[in-house]
């Protein structure tokens, strides 16, 4: 495992992973990957995944920014003070990327790092408003064409029941998008959902109604 996947698993505090990990019994570090999974996101960044690598849940930005700072870097000592490298939004929010996977491609000497980082929406639309911040954030830390660290190879992917032409593009770092400046995306399938609305007699949507509602709700577009 590389220096920077051994630090990605080493900043990871999330509960909800670490729960399914223990419940379904799967490996703490590199689970297996399902087959069909793999093969349709290698088809989408156009790599090869291995049906064995690192996975995150809503994994914070800021950890990906410190593990790619640990990777080329002496690690500090625990509890040490250092020097801020230049991170101008550590600590500012919680933004994070739903799922991150991580593996070394096989066929390069030395292996390549790729960092996958997922977005996914299932029964609610992204806004751009929330998409150009994230992007914009990845600029920081990975620069405009993705190499601004030596170490790992990014790709940012959008995962959602169908395919969307609202999302607006322009302002993202061009890593993250192809040469038409689309997103690079992964169709996954969905059912159909109920949704439960406090409402009036008449149905009308109230947080303080008397009733309730049952609608079904279609998988997003993105």
């Amino acid at each position: 495992m590389s220096k920077v996947l051994e630090s990605l698993h080493s900043l990871d505090r999330k509960e909800r992973l670490a729960v399914l990990r223990d419940a379904l019994g799967f490996d703490q570090i590199a689970p297996a990957l399902d087959e069909d999974f793999r093969e349709r996101l290698g088809a989408c960044i156009g790599v090869p995944v291995p049906d064995r690598a690192f996975v995150a849940m809503d994994y914070h930005l800021d950890w990906i920014q410190m593990a790619l700072h640990l990777a080329e870097s002496p690690a500090p000592n625990p509890g040490e003070a250092f020097p801020n490298p230049g991170f101008n939004d550590i600590n500012k929010d919680q933004e994070d990327i739903d799922l991150l996977v991580g593996f070394e491609a096989a066929n390069r000497i030395p292996p390549a790092t790729h960092l996958v980082l997922i977005e996914a929406k299932a029964y609610l639309p992204w806004t751009n408003k929330q998409l150009k911040s994230k992007t914009c954030r990845l600029r920081e830390i990975f620069g405009e064409d993705g190499r601004r660290t030596g170490v790992v190879e990014p790709h940012f992917v959008l995962m959602t029941g169908s395919k969307s032409d609202n999302i607006e593009t322009a302002t993202w770092p061009a890593w993250t998008k192809d040469a038409q400046e689309n997103p690079f995306w992964l169709e996954y399938e969905l059912p159909s959902r109920r949704k439960v609305t406090r409402c009036t007699q008449a149905g009308k949507p109230d947080k303080c109604g008397g009733y309730l509602r049952l609608d079904c709700v279609q998988p997003s577009t993105g």
